[in-house]
């Protein structure tokens, strides 16, 4: 059997985004010129983590 939950966490880490939620990093967004999409939308102790 494969064990997918490496492969998904080293997925989620090229991606950009955080390990435990799968919501991008806001290093992520800045780099893609959309955090002030998020800016006030989401939960801070949610997403944003560095």
């Amino acid at each position: 059997m494969v064990e997918l939950d490496p492969m998904l966490d080293e997925y989620y880490e090229s991606r950009g985004w955080d390990i435990n939620s799968g919501i991008p990093k806001e290093s992520t967004l800045k780099r893609l010129g959309i955090l002030h999409l998020v800016n006030g939308v989401l939960d801070e102790s949610l997403v944003l983590r560095r």
